[in-house]
């Protein structure tokens, strides 16, 4: 019996990344709220493993959220106020709790490497006082063209009071940051002008449009016109500013986020690469082979394998 079962713990993956999505999962069902997690360094694009299970929290899905970004003006605004979350969380080191610029109530959650923010959870979403937070919606609506009994309505449906004992919540959000900063340390590349240069495009509205377009729709024909249309410029200005912004083409930064989705695909499934290619975006397989390889330096096949070979090593 205790053969049996140690081998049948030997099969199963050590995946940290995995057991960070199932935490977080476990985390939004036992507290009945919503995480989000902003990017300082870019895991998202650069780590396979950890990317796509972060990239599933990258924005605010609820409805109130959705309706405001509609509108430029307050889309642009809730970039900015993420940058001052940045700022105060690299500031203060430590959780904290605060509102957005719409009235939304959340707790915030830095993510650090030796005292560096290189990203950070919002757990929400809350309201204090009711009629307090209507008031205040309805001033900020009053400067948009948004209506204001839709935003109230709502808010309403997306919002509530604190029911939960938050010591809980911190000491589960502390096992969470803590394990992403555990991971991120032996597997991210971080450097202090990389997350500069991030807090940077956290407050530029052109760049964090342009890639949540991308986010959203890598895996169908992205063209840099379409982009620019979501990003309400011209695609002269959106290569300009992205580029500034990113040291990346906007084709580059494409490419980069397809590839990195594919690894994920290769490490976790049994897909064709035909059926791989097709879901990152690619229309030709031997066109996303070539890309592939000249990104990392191996074929897709190969790099299958020698995730395989790491999953058989892990298991040992």
């Amino acid at each position: 019996m205790f053969i049996e079962r140690n081998r049948e713990l030997r099969k199963k993956e050590r995946d940290t990344a995995q057991y960070i999505k199932a935490y977080m999962k476990n985390i939004r069902a036992r507290y009945n709220v919503e995480l989000q997690y902003h990017d300082n360094v870019g895991i998202f694009v650069n780590d396979y493993r950890l990317g796509p299970v972060l990239l599933d929290y990258y924005a605010h899905n609820n409805e109130f959220c959705k309706y405001v970004k509609s509108d430029k003006a307050c889309c642009n605004k809730c970039y900015a106020s993420k940058g001052r979350i940045a700022e105060r969380a690299a500031r203060l080191k430590q959780p904290f709790y605060g509102r957005c610029h719409m009235g939304m109530e959340e707790y915030i959650f830095p993510v650090m490497i030796k005292r560096q923010v290189i990203g950070y959870f919002t757990v929400g979403e809350f309201y204090s006082d009711r009629e307090k937070a209507d008031a205040f919606i309805k001033e900020c609506a009053a400067q948009t063209k948004l209506e204001i009994e839709t935003l109230i309505e709502k808010s309403h449906s997306a919002s509530r009071v604190v029911d939960f004992d938050i010591d809980e919540l911190v000491v589960d959000m502390s096992i969470l940051t803590y394990c992403i900063a555990e991971y991120a340390s032996d597997n991210v590349s971080i450097e202090e002008e990389q997350k500069q240069e991030s807090d940077q495009q956290s407050r530029n509205y052109v760049v964090d449009t342009a890639k949540e377009y991308i986010f959203a729709n890598y895996n169908k024909d992205v063209t840099l016109d379409a982009i620019a249309r979501a990003c309400f410029c011209n695609s002269s200005y959106l290569s300009y500013i992205f580029k500034k912004k990113t040291g990346m083409k906007v084709s580059e930064y494409i490419n980069s986020f397809r590839i990195n989705r594919a690894k994920f695909y290769l490490s976790i499934s049994d897909f064709t690469i035909t059926q791989i290619s097709e879901k990152v975006g690619f229309n030709d397989s031997g066109y996303f082979s070539r890309v592939f390889k000249k990104s990392t330096g191996i074929s897709p096949d190969a790099f299958r394998k020698s995730e395989k070979h790491r999953v058989l090593a892990d298991g040992k």
